[in-house]
């Protein structure tokens, strides 16, 4: 039955992609790695427009789940407006990519709702979060206002008639629970054949931190040499538990990435 969706689903992609401009149908995993067509999570259709391309990923059962533009075929370096949804349909976030990183205003619609209700907003800047994150009631109140930095959050937060009440920060974010570059001087391995040859780089690893605090989907979104790729996924898969990080006063999975350089003295 997944099989013959999929089949029927492909040729609905491939007509509507060829339809607009020769595009291009693969099967990718949720590590956005090109698949076989019975290890695809999702279905990508990309098409050519002007200097950039347009990348279209669908559910299985045929539900889009992301829209957006990138600079070059493979994925690389997202640019413009990027669209996320739910297997439902519904919008889950949507904002601005430059240079591959996330860029001004971006928008996170609620989980718990049938339709599309703004939960809270953030501001980046080159890819870090910066200025005011600001929360909202189901109603659309604003429930709190904070300014946000790499260190620490404060702000002010109101009840659902506007009157201000103690401070609760509407996101923390997951951290290591001790010294993680302590952690990551004792247990890396430099690979000995990366010594010889005076091999270094960097890596960045994109993982998830379950609301349990259990690292989770590791692999590498920027490689190095396949020696050190490896030694840094071996790092992050063997990671003791972090603590949990919190979203509207909830523990929230969080997806991060975190960079890990090689270098030799």
């Amino acid at each position: 039955m997944k099989t013959a969706t999929i089949t029927l689903l492909l040729n609905l992609l491939l007509s509507a992609s060829y339809a607009q401009s020769s595009g291009d149908t693969t099967y990718i995993d949720d590590d956005d790695n090109t698949v076989s067509k019975e290890q695809a999570k999702l279905i990508r259709v990309i098409s050519h427009e002007g200097y950039i391309y347009k990348f279209c990923d669908y559910y299985l059962t045929g539900i889009k789940q992301m829209d957006g533009y990138c600079m070059f075929p493979n994925g690389g370096v997202k640019t413009r407006r990027f669209v996320y949804y739910d297997e439902k349909g519904k919008k889950t976030e949507e904002g601005v990519y430059t240079n591959d990183k996330r860029d001004g205003l971006w928008t996170h619609y609620r989980e718990d709702t049938t339709v599309e209700i703004i939960w809270y907003t953030e501001t980046y800047v080159n890819g870090m979060l910066k200025g005011e994150i600001i929360g909202y009631y189901p109603s659309g109140a604003k429930k709190t206002v904070e300014d946000y930095n790499a260190e620490k959050s404060v702000g002010k937060t109101y009840d659902d008639l506007g009157v201000e009440i103690s401070y609760q920060p509407f996101k923390v974010m997951p951290k290591y629970n001790g010294d993680l570059l302590n952690y990551l001087g004792k247990n890396m391995r430099y690979p000995p054949d990366c010594i010889d040859a005076n091999i270094q780089g960097r890596v960045d690893i994109r993982f998830v931190v379950a609301d349990n605090g259990i690292i989770q989907d590791v692999h590498v979104a920027r490689k190095a040499h396949p020696l050190l790729d490896a030694e840094a996924l071996r790092l992050w898969k063997s990671m003791p538990k972090w603590v949990p990080g919190t979203l509207d006063g909830k523990k929230a999975k969080f997806h991060m990435t975190q960079p890990l350089t090689f270098k030799l003295d």
